[in-house]
């Protein structure tokens, strides 16, 4: 965006938010208001040479849209345990472009194509239809998505566990959500939702699932005993000990220790277990295999990628 457009398309997010959530404050507070949505609304250097306006765009059609779907933050969002993602530089960039489209061709062109335009969570509603009829969400007096939690959100205060410190506290607990149908209805007066394979001629396979219940065996068994022996000891160990006898360790770091050594030992411990053969991925192998060469045909394997360098391989397969 030219940096004319970009200034436009800012300040009018600014004026929405101070419309909301300035009244009656200081201006000091109105001032630290706009310096905050400033901040969410940069997403890079404008161009000053080509300019998304010079090639005379006047619709836009995004493919995998729901890869935009962090768009606007709340820190209201995370104190509550609602799941907002982190805002994106390129959904940014993605809105004020809409918007400029928007604008040009009366509040229209703007498509996002995808198959999954809500997953985890309800703001996603909220962010995706800011790309297509933001003036929807307006009409009921909210213009930011924080005004949208408090509208949509039922949230109470109560107390809570805090899984890092060990703690019981109190904070904002979200105990649902209200107004659903009213939100469902929003969402899908701009919506065309095809998910009958008969009415778009999808010759679509029936699915056959074949579950494999593979136990641990004795080493896991062992492994997992002993770490939750530690956690036990963790738990009864005074709060003001405990960093002397666990440094740099917390209820955390034995439930993702437990957690990598149920799926492979070598991601737990790759000094101990090098080399380490896998049940699952063995019968795993196995399966492939004798699919494979039952059908004649090829294997799709879908794979967690593991951060840790020693990831576990599946070798085995001929």
């Amino acid at each position: 965006m030219s940096a004319e457009q970009d200034k436009i398309i800012a300040d009018e997010v600014i004026a929405k938010h101070i419309g909301e959530k300035g009244g009656g404050k200081s201006q000091r507070h109105i001032e630290n208001l706009k310096e905050s949505v400033c901040r969410k609304l940069e997403n890079g250097k404008t161009n000053r040479t080509i300019c998304f306006e010079d090639f005379g765009c006047d619709a836009i059609f995004v493919d995998e849209g729901h890869r935009y779907k962090n768009l606007f933050s709340s820190s209201l969002s995370r104190e509550t345990g609602l799941n907002d993602g982190r805002q994106a530089a390129k959904a940014m960039s993605l809105f004020k472009k809409a918007e400029y489209i928007r604008r040009m061709n009366n509040g229209k062109n703007v498509y996002l194509l995808t198959a999954t335009p809500l997953t985890n969570s309800p703001l996603e509603y909220f962010n995706m239809l800011m790309y297509i009829a933001p003036e929807e969400v307006e009409r009921f007096g909210i213009s930011t998505i924080d005004g949208f939690i408090k509208n949509f959100a039922d949230i109470e205060t109560g107390v809570a566990y805090d899984w890092q410190s060990g703690n019981v506290t109190e904070k904002k607990i979200l105990k649902g959500f209200k107004n659903i149908q009213t939100l469902q209805n929003i969402f899908f007066k701009y919506t065309d939702c095809q998910n009958d394979p008969q009415k778009i001629k999808l010759d679509k396979p029936d699915a056959h699932n074949h579950p494999n219940v593979i136990p641990l065996n004795s080493e896991q068994a062992a492994v997992l005993q002993s770490i939750s022996a530690e956690l036990e000891r963790y738990k009864e160990t005074d709060k003001d000990k405990r960093s002397d006898l666990f440094p740099g360790q917390n209820y955390l770091t034995f439930y993702s220790q437990m957690r990598a050594a149920s799926l492979d030992l070598e991601l737990h411990d790759p000094a101990s277990y090098k080399g380490w053969k896998n049940p699952k991925l063995e019968t795993l192998a196995n399966n492939a295999r004798k699919n494979c060469l039952a059908s004649k045909g090829g294997q799709v394997i879908s794979a967690i990628a593991y951060s840790q360098a020693t990831a576990p391989s599946i070798s085995t397969i001929k």
